[in-house]
């Protein structure tokens, strides 16, 4: 019953495999990532006869490279072209003062 449980409690609900980028090509890894339907993660899962640790996975944020903001990719961009160092419109920047578009910090939005 409570190998049922263990079963029940941890299903598997998405598995996808992490190729990182080496240079130009992809280079397949043993890295996967997993979603479960319970808020705690197990700290190990059993594959076959693999015992396999588990471990938080936190992407990076998504940032737009035409208007500099946070959370939406170029192709589904509809802000204008910013420049990333210091915020104004790109096409028109020649000032050499850093200052992040997001939070108007003396840094640039990449750093």
């Amino acid at each position: 019953m409570r190998s049922s449980c263990r079963s029940v409690c941890f299903l598997l609900l998405m598995d996808s495999n992490i190729p990182p980028r080496v240079g130009r090509a992809w280079r397949p890894t043993q890295h996967v990532i997993l979603t479960f339907s319970t808020p705690e993660l197990p700290k190990a899962i059993r594959a076959g006869y693999l015992h396999c640790s588990v471990r938080a996975y936190i992407p990076n944020p998504l940032r737009c490279f035409k208007c500099q903001r946070f959370g939406h990719s170029q192709p589904a961009c509809r802000g204008t072209l910013r420049c990333a160092e210091t915020g104004h419109e790109s096409s028109t920047c020649i000032s050499e003062n850093l200052k992040c578009p997001n939070c108007s910090g003396s840094h640039a939005a990449f750093s």
